[in-house]
């Protein structure tokens, strides 16, 4: 067992939301397409301060028992909101979920992304005690996210052909996976 504080690391901390507070921070993000995509909107669109409350709301309010835990990513000493962690589709009784990072500045993403991501692991195969986790990615035009998963130990598992439009052209679909005992390996490793 890995022995890492679940909520703090070096620079960064893992926060509930302030719904009030960061909504204007995920309306300004929803402005960027890439962004907007990712909050499952369908199609995607921009949101105003209301709707991005509302989407923070649907995330601060799942019941736990739900399989849907999000965190607020934040810088530790400006507390100000960077970006989203979620962990969801949890399967208790196959221990397997999706995790996915959200960042409303693609140099957020650079500079906290492998942290943001390695604490999410951390949260979701210690104390959640997953076997395995997924993450889905927009062919090539996501090389930022699909870099910073595979960085972190995930392997591409699935590749469907020309199944997701986007930004005019049809992209492959891709599913990246990741066990615990790969990601223990990984831990041992460092």
């Amino acid at each position: 067992m890995i022995s890492t504080p679940l909520f703090t690391g070096q620079n960064l901390i893992l926060t509930p939301f302030n719904i009030e507070k960061d909504a204007q921070a995920v309306s300004n993000w929803s402005y960027d397409l890439t962004v907007a995509r990712q909050f499952g909107r369908n199609p995607a669109r921009p949101m105003n301060e209301a709707s991005a409350k509302k989407v923070l709301e649907d995330h601060t309010r799942k019941p736990e028992n739900t399989a849907f835990f999000a965190f607020g990513i934040r810088i530790k000493d400006k507390k100000k909101l960077v970006g989203i962690l979620r962990l969801r589709y949890i399967a208790w009784n196959h221990g397997a979920g999706e995790i996915d990072v959200i960042f409303g500045n693609p140099e957020h993403r650079q500079q906290c992304g492998s942290e943001a991501l390695a604490m999410g692991l951390v949260y979701a195969f210690e104390e959640l005690n997953l076997h395995r986790l997924n993450t889905r990615a927009i062919g090539e035009n996501e090389q930022d996210a699909i870099s910073l998963f595979e960085t972190a130990g995930f392997t591409l598992e699935i590749r469907q052909r020309e199944a997701l439009f986007n930004s005019g052209r049809f992209w492959d679909g891709l599913i990246f996976g990741l066990f615990r005992s790969e990601w223990l390996e990984r831990q041992e490793a460092h």
